[in-house]
C-alpha cells in the first residue's frame, strides 16, 4: 500500500514538473519569435516596407478618377468646391468694386477667374474694374472674353462700346452700341450714345431717331432734347429745331440760350 501511495506522488511530481517546463519552453520560443519579429522591423531599410493601397475618396469633391487609378472605366471630375471657391472670390470682388476699390477688386477677381475660367460676369466686372482705372484696352479684352464665354450678356456690348470710345475708336463703337440696343431697348443711354455717333457722322435722320428714343425713355434727359435740337437744325426744321431747344432749356440745359437767341429773331 505504502508504495502505491509513493508511486503516486512521483508520478504527479513528475506531471507537474513536465508541466512546468512545458511552460517555459513555450514561453522561450514566443520570446523567440516575437525577438525575431523585431529585428525583422528594425533591420528593414526606409522605404522598402510595403504599403497598403489607398482607399479612394469619393467623398472628396475635388478628387478626380482618372484611367491612371481606375482602368477601364470614363473619367470623372467633381469641380464643386473649386466652384464655390470661385463664387465667393467673385462675390467679394463685385462688393470692392461697387465700393470703388478698383484694383482690390481685380485682385479678387483674378482669383475667381483662375478658379473657374468659364464664368462670363466675372471677366465683365473685372472690365469694369479695369475701365475704372482706365485701363481701356484690357477692359475691352474682358468685355469681349465675357461676350465670348456668356453669349447673352448684352451688358458687355454697351461697356466695350464706352472703352472704344476713350480710345478714340468711333467705328467699332458705333458698331458696338448698334448691337447692343438690338438685343436691348430699354437702355437711354446707349441710344444716346449711338446718337452722339450718328450725329457727328452726319447721320441726322437716324441721330433724331436715337434721340426720341432717350426722350421716351428718359423724358427729362435734357440734352438729348438739345441734341435732338441741334440734328433737326441740320435738315432744315428750324421750327422743330426751336421746340427742342427750349424744352432743353427748361430742364437745365444752358448750351440751349445760345440757339433760343437765334430762335427768336
Amino acid at each position: 500500500m505504502t508504495v502505491i501511495i509513493i508511486t503516486v506522488i512521483l508520478l504527479f511530481l513528475l506531471a507537474v514538473f513536465l508541466l512546468i517546463q512545458n511552460h517555459r519552453i513555450h514561453k522561450r520560443k514566443m520570446y523567440y519569435r516575437d525577438r525575431i519579429m523585431l529585428e525583422s522591423i528594425l533591420e528593414k531599410k526606409p522605404g522598402s516596407e510595403e504599403t497598403a493601397p489607398v482607399a479612394e475618396n469619393h467623398s472628396n469633391p475635388m478628387f478626380t478618377l482618372s484611367e491612371d487609378n481606375h482602368p477601364g472605366t470614363d473619367q470623372y471630375s467633381f469641380e464643386d468646391a473649386p466652384v464655390n471657391k470661385s463664387t465667393q472670390y467673385s462675390d467679394n470682388g463685385v462688393k470692392l468694386l461697387k465700393s470703388k476699390c478698383y484694383a482690390e477688386a481685380i485682385k479678387y477677381l483674378n482669383k475667381s477667374i483662375d478658379l473657374n475660367p468659364s464664368d462670363g460676369s466675372t471677366y465683365y466686372y473685372r472690365g469694369l474694374a479695369k475701365f475704372h482705372l482706365k485701363l481701356y484696352q484690357n477692359a475691352i479684352e474682358d468685355f469681349t472674353e465675357s461676350m465670348l464665354k456668356k453669349a447673352n450678356n448684352k451688358e458687355a456690348f454697351f461697356q466695350r462700346g464706352i472703352a472704344k470710345l476713350k480710345l478714340g475708336n468711333k467705328q467699332g463703337a458705333l458698331q458696338d452700341f448698334y448691337d447692343y440696343i438690338f438685343i436691348e431697348k430699354g437702355n437711354p443711354e446707349a441710344f444716346y450714345q449711338k446718337g452722339l455717333l450718328e450725329l457727328e457722322k452726319g447721320n441726322y435722320r437716324t441721330a433724331i431717331e436715337d434721340f426720341s428714343n432717350v426722350i421716351i425713355l428718359n423724358p427729362n434727359h435734357e440734352s438729348a432734347y438739345f441734341r435732338r435740337g441741334l440734328a433737326k437744325r441740320e435738315t432744315g426744321d428750324d421750327t422743330g429745331s426751336c421746340e427742342d431747344m427750349k424744352t432743353a432749356f427748361e430742364k437745365g440745359n444752358l448750351e440751349a440760350y445760345h440757339y433760343l437767341k437765334e430762335c427768336s429773331k
